[in-house]
């Protein structure tokens, strides 16, 4: 599947947000975060969940953990204003068990995985070109603030998020079955610059969803389907 995509808000004009703003629960205070800015995503199906040794996840019940498969759509460069500007973005990363976190004060931490454009939403950074340039997966993770850092800068740049050409981009999914029941893999564009592969996934493969709730901030147009391989 292939479509268009553009932002309706960008950046912190007037304090507004591709958000709607939430309503904090009763006795609770809100608590904002970076990523109210335009953000959406695909989903088609849901995935089994993995333990870090590669081994299915069950619950208490001794039952498969399955979640959705989402592609996440997200004005990184704004995301990147609302936390002090892309430059100061490497100051506000924390690491957090095997993985990072971006934390603002005033703002709920978020984890890096889920703050990027053309990845699966909370995705293996392993499986991503910004991370691995071409050879994915990679052979290993990021490590350093550095390194998220520079994932976070890379994946900036294939956006096209300023008001003069918020209405240019384009995204591609290719879902591919593996030579294996139920295995799949996922590969994505972002403006023609391949962002995420991910092989092997054991998936159940459902209708398409545009998570385009009101407020969200993202207009899709254009979508297309195309079947490459009977799935």
């Amino acid at each position: 599947m292939e479509f268009d995509y553009s932002f309706e808000i960008h950046g912190n004009k007037d304090d507004k947000t591709g958000y709607v703003q939430a309503e904090p629960e009763q006795d609770k205070p809100l608590q904002k975060k970076v990523s109210f800015v335009g953000n959406s995503g695909v989903k088609f199906g849901k995935y089994r969940l993995r333990n870090p040794d590669g081994t299915f996840k069950l619950d208490k019940y001794g039952k498969q953990q399955w979640k959705d498969f989402e592609i996440n759509i997200l004005d990184v460069r704004a995301m990147a204003d609302r936390a002090g500007g892309l430059g100061d973005l490497k100051s506000k990363i924390e690491r957090s068990g095997s993985s990072a976190q971006i934390a603002v004060a005033g703002y709920k931490a978020e984890d890096v995985n889920t703050l990027m454009t053309g990845v699966r939403y909370g995705g293996d950074y392993k499986c991503m070109n910004d991370w691995g340039g071409t050879a994915l997966p990679a052979p290993n993770p990021p490590t350093t603030v550095d390194d998220y850092y520079s994932i976070l800068k890379n994946n900036a740049t294939h956006t096209k998020s300023d008001d003069a050409d918020s209405k240019d981009n384009h995204m591609k999914i290719e879902v591919v079955k593996d030579n294996a029941p139920n295995k799949f893999t996922v590969t994505v564009w972002v403006n023609n610059q391949p962002t995420y592969q991910e092989s092997g996934i054991v998936m159940a493969i459902g209708f398409p969803h545009l998570q385009s709730h009101w407020g969200s901030g993202v207009v899709y147009s254009n979508l297309q389907f195309t079947k490459k391989v009977a799935l």
